[in-house]
């Protein structure tokens, strides 16, 4: 196969693409294409519901519940269903094998409850340090700095809070 036919489909041409209802309304679109393991397509999944992709929930249509049509702009396709949006809205969400996988998880890996298992304390004998001797570490005289400094100015501090005082 080196090209494409008038007859196929790819399937980016139809994920993500409206499914409208005989009206004409668009009723959701189309997350996913299901596929069995001849190849060929039996289904779609189609996000209905939520808003801006919060609260949607998937269903699955049959292959034979859609008409796809060339909606004539370019390479596009318009999906058609009998099924409306009450119906669609109101079916059983749809679960991929790995999300059935994933609910019966937890439930085979619940662990049994087991009773608590008391342990005894266990008794340390008190170990015996040598004292150790420690040799006196000679300090060098600390250089008198503080003689070299300037005296703090007592006297102005003294005469602004009297001054303070008098007002």
């Amino acid at each position: 196969m080196t090209e494409q036919t008038s007859d196929q489909i790819r399937s980016d041409q139809l994920v993500g693409s409206s499914i409208l209802n005989p009206s004409g309304d668009e009723i959701g679109k189309i997350d996913d294409l299901l596929l069995d393991q001849d190849g060929q397509v039996v289904g779609i999944v189609v996000g209905v519901g939520g808003f801006l992709g919060i609260g949607e929930k998937h269903v699955a249509l049959t292959w034979q519940s859609i008409e796809i049509t060339s909606s004539g702009e370019g390479a596009g396709y318009q999906v058609n269903t009998t099924v409306d949006k009450a119906a669609l809205e109101n079916a059983t969400a749809f679960k991929t094998q790995e999300q059935q996988q994933a609910e019966q998880q937890p439930a085979e890996q619940e662990p049994a409850e087991q009773e608590p298992v008391e342990q005894e304390p266990v008794e340390q004998e008190p170990v015996e340090q040598e004292p150790v001797e420690q040799e006196p570490v000679e300090q060098e005289p600390a250089e008198q700095e503080s003689a070299e400094q300037e005296p703090v100015e007592q006297e102005s501090v003294e005469q602004e809070s009297d001054e303070q005082e008098q007002q």
